[in-house]
C-alpha cells in the first residue's frame, strides 16, 4: 500500500530539481586583462580598470578565471592611454573567446573615452555591451 505513495514524492522531487536548474543561470567564465597606460601613468585608466574588474566581480552571471585557464572562457583585453592628464582616458577593448587549448577567437572590439567622473559608468557600459555579445554566443 505504501509503494504508490513513493511515485508522487519522486515526481515532485524531479519537478523541483528541474525548476531549480532552470532558475539557476549558468555562470560564464571570464578573464579581465585591463592594462592602464604607464608612460605617464594613466590615473583615469587605472580607475576604469578597477571599476571594470569590480563590475564583473559583482555580477552573478560571471566568475573570474586566470588567463591560462584550460576551460572555455571569454577574455576582455583592455588597454588605456591618458588623453588629458588626470581628466580623461581613452580605452581600446577587445573581447575574445578562448578554447580549451587557449586558442583565442575574436568576438568584438570597441573604443571609448571616459572622464575621471565617469570611470564606473563607463565600466558598466562596457560590461553591458560585452554581456550582450557573450549572451549571443552562449545561446549557440
Amino acid at each position: 500500500m505504501k509503494a504508490p505513495a513513493v511515485f508522487p514524492v519522486l515526481a515532485l522531487t524531479l519537478i523541483a530539481t528541474a525548476v531549480h536548474a532552470q532558475a539557476t543561470p549558468k555562470k560564464t567564465a571570464i578573464h579581465i586583462d585591463c592594462q592602464p597606460g604607464e608612460s605617464p601613468l594613466d590615473t583615469v585608466g587605472s580607475q576604469f580598470c578597477s571599476a571594470l574588474r569590480d563590475t564583473f566581480a559583482r555580477s552573478p552571471r560571471y566568475y573570474s578565471v586566470p588567463y591560462t585557464d584550460k576551460g572555455l572562457h571569454f577574455i576582455l583585453h583592455v588597454t588605456t592611454i591618458e588623453d588629458t592628464p588626470g581628466i580623461t582616458s581613452a580605452q581600446s577593448t577587445v573581447l575574445t573567446f578562448s578554447s580549451s587549448d587557449n586558442a583565442e577567437m575574436y568576438v568584438e572590439s570597441w573604443t571609448s573615452v571616459c572622464g575621471v567622473q565617469r570611470a564606473k559608468e563607463q565600466a558598466e557600459a562596457i560590461m553591458s555591451v560585452a554581456d550582450s555579445e557573450m549572451t549571443k554566443l552562449n545561446k549557440n
